[in-house]
């Protein structure tokens, strides 16, 4: 409660609303093909309108038994949750959010970090 006020007044400097929902979605549209390309995979859905700021990105193939999801929370500096789950083809597939307060280099720096944590498993 103490902190709303700075939270809209920070959010009103960036833009208002829709330029924040605009950058993200942006931001998820262009950080997904980022990934796909480093990991030689594709997009969970290819079309972007099928989602708003969250990225559903296949990864290389691997050890299905990583916890992707613990090794990423544990691997500094990774700003943000990044859940790793199966489909039913047995592809692992990492679910990206992105943020006001990230770049396109950060999702650099996560295709680097999973390529590390897959090479470290095999």
């Amino acid at each position: 409660y103490l902190a709303m006020e700075k939270a809209l007044d920070f959010r009103e400097s960036v833009g208002g609303e829709e330029a924040i929902m605009n950058y993200i979605h942006n931001l998820a549209v262009e950080g997904g093909k980022t990934l796909a390309k480093e990991f030689g995979t594709e997009l969970l859905f290819s079309h972007h309108s099928r989602f708003a700021a969250m990225v559903d990105v296949k990864l290389p193939p691997c050890n299905s038994s990583i916890d992707f999801t613990y090794e990423l929370l544990h691997h500094k500096p990774i700003s943000t949750y990044v859940p790793v789950y199966s489909d039913n083809s047995g592809n692992m597939i990492a679910r990206v959010s992105a943020q006001i307060y990230n770049d396109v280099d950060d999702f650099r720096f996560l295709a680097k970090v999973i390529k590390e944590i897959i090479k470290s498993h095999e």
